[in-house]
């Protein structure tokens, strides 16, 4: 074999490993990807399910205080301080006094001062609902 003929047979081998390294590259990025958008979607599920509980019992105590909840968010900011709206169906008791016993709620579950903030809130009585964001 002359010279010429070698390099192109060394360049052919070394093209077929690159070519499986590639494939073989391609394979495992896939399984990354794969393994990186479960733990994704856990982690995503996991947010979801973090304040059921919380959501539940505090649904449960603002009904035997006579609030009705149609929806309850709670997020936390960026500083770690808890957010939380909750929609409330208009039973035409004063706002002040359902803010008060929301806010009471909030301290006894959450275990954070609430404080509600008027500003944000929706509170019009030709609404059905009421929103009540505390911060």
């Amino acid at each position: 074999m002359n010279p010429e003929q070698q390099t192109v047979k060394l360049l052919s081998v070394w093209k077929k490993k690159l070519e499986e390294k590639n494939k073989n590259m391609s394979v495992q990025l896939q399984g990354v990807s794969e393994v990186i958008a479960d733990l994704a979607e856990d982690i995503k599920d996991s947010k979801k399910e973090k304040y059921v509980d919380q959501k539940n019992l505090i649904k449960k105590i603002l009904m035997q205080k006579g609030i009705v909840t149609s929806n309850i968010k709670i997020t936390k900011n960026d500083s770690g301080r808890s957010i939380v709206n909750i929609y409330v169906e208009n039973n035409e008791e004063n706002p002040e006094n359902i803010a008060k016993k929301i806010s009471k709620v909030l301290l006894k579950v959450l275990e954070e001062k609430m404080t509600w903030q008027k500003k944000k809130s929706d509170i019009k009585f030709e609404n059905k609902i009421l929103t009540f964001c505390f911060l």
